[in-house]
């Protein structure tokens, strides 16, 4: 069941950011902190926006651009806003709802630290990506390789129709069937 919620949950979220973006605007401070989910809901809500900005605009003054642990290396360095910066703070994110309170726990102040330093890697959020059905879009989103937010809201909204489809035949599967009658299913 946490894998479906999950999905969904993601999928909700990159409609979020997707919808901010196509406002004009980056969010700037993409975390986990910046979603709530209503108890009963799967549904994200996307919030605190103290930090953004018109797509393309160069924040000149404090405060500082993003959280780090979150926050791309260009986004540290020209302080500009643009939607790809967004992206690798979703993919942050989501390896951090996926790896929980004890991946942040074990990771997240060295995560913080290489950052600040601009030299936070892929490699340092393998932890969370272990098992994780959106490990892909994960990897993706750290290298920057999305052209856009629909570009990385379509592949999560693929993982989650495959997991549906898995969950549908494995129902459909256990209902009653036979051996026989699952062997000439899936033939």
């Amino acid at each position: 069941a946490f894998r479906g919620e999950y999905l969904e949950v993601a999928e909700s979220m990159a409609d979020a950011i997707l919808f901010v973006h196509d406002l004009g605007f980056v969010h700037g401070d993409v975390k986990p902190g910046s979603f709530w989910v209503p108890r009963g809901s799967k549904r994200a809500r996307l919030f605190d926006f103290n930090l953004a900005l018109p797509i393309s605009a160069k924040r000149t003054a404090a405060p500082a651009f993003g959280t780090l642990g979150q926050v791309s290396r260009e986004q540290l360095e020209d302080r500009s806003a643009w939607p790809k910066n967004d992206l690798f703070s979703f993919a942050a994110t989501l390896a951090w709802m996926w790896g929980g309170r004890a991946f942040w726990e074990a990771a997240g102040a060295d995560l913080q630290n290489k950052n600040q330093y601009g030299i936070l890697a892929e490699k340092d959020f393998a932890p969370a990506l272990r098992g994780n059905p959106l490990a892909g879009v994960i990897r993706k989103g750290l290298r920057q390789q999305y052209a856009d937010m629909r570009a990385m809201a379509r592949d999560i909204g693929r993982e989650l129709a495959k997991h549906r489809a898995r969950e549908r035949g494995a129902r459909g599967s256990s209902l009653g069937q036979s051996p026989e009658g699952r062997r000439k299913r899936q033939e």
